[in-house]
């Protein structure tokens, strides 16, 4: 074997030895159907090539404000940031190339993850879909996207132990079909997005996060939003 695959190999090995050390327990009030899922991201190489190929971060955000990272060989979608150097949160690969998302996120975003009291990856993929379909209907009609004019259309529901929050459409007005009538190959497909002290304001308010960036034991939920 050629050196330098060699150097690549004991770099990969590190990475997983490194992510072990990360161990974290205590998730009991998530689902085993959260729990028993890894990330196949777990490679560095493999993590930087996809950011680069899919332009996942605005165009806006300067080198050094945010960054993507591996997971580790035992990261759960569901882990908060126990032994971790900085700030991130997780996102799935689905909501970059089927619903077009792009870090940081805009203020409608951040506004409607903040008042479900959920992280990105906590809301289904196909409830992202309406999300981002939502906005660019408000932008059609050249009208500023309101958290709780969408959350008028839906009701929240999720389960005991906690599961992904879904948004379904209230009977009678529906805005828009489901996205995906069975979302499938999500689960084990996501990685780090990383927060770099110069991107912190992206995604703080001082010292409070503006949004969850780890899953909640209490997402809010609820059967029609007022009027």
């Amino acid at each position: 074997m050629r050196e330098d695959h060699v150097d690549q190999v004991s770099q990969l090995a590190t990475e997983v030895v490194e992510g072990d050390l990360l161990r974290q327990s205590g998730y009991e009030w998530a689902s085993s159907t959260v729990t028993l899922h890894f990330s196949k991201y777990c490679w560095s190489s493999m993590v930087k090539s996809y950011a680069t190929a899919y332009r996942i971060f605005a165009d806006s955000v300067p080198d050094g404000a945010i960054s993507v990272e591996r997971c580790s060989a035992i990261d759960n979608i569901c882990h908060g940031r126990e032994g971790y150097h900085s700030d991130f949160f997780f996102m799935y690969v689905c909501l970059f190339t089927d619903s077009h998302v792009r870090v940081p996120f805009d203020e409608f975003t951040v506004g409607v993850l903040y008042t479900l009291n959920v992280a990105p990856t906590q809301l289904h993929p196909n409830s992202w879909a309406s999300l981002r379909a939502f906005r660019v209907l408000a932008e059609i009609f050249r009208l500023r996207p309101s958290p709780h004019v969408f959350l008028h259309f839906y009701r929240a529901r999720t389960s005991r132990p906690t599961k992904w929050t879904s948004l379904v459409s209230q009977s009678g007005a529906a805005l828009f079909t489901p996205f995906c009538s069975s979302y499938k190959y999500f689960k084990n497909v996501f990685f780090k997005i990383t927060i770099l002290p110069s991107g912190r304001h992206y995604f703080f308010n001082r010292d409070v996060s503006k949004f969850p960036l780890y899953w909640t034991r209490d997402p809010v939920v609820y059967l029609s939003w007022p009027r």
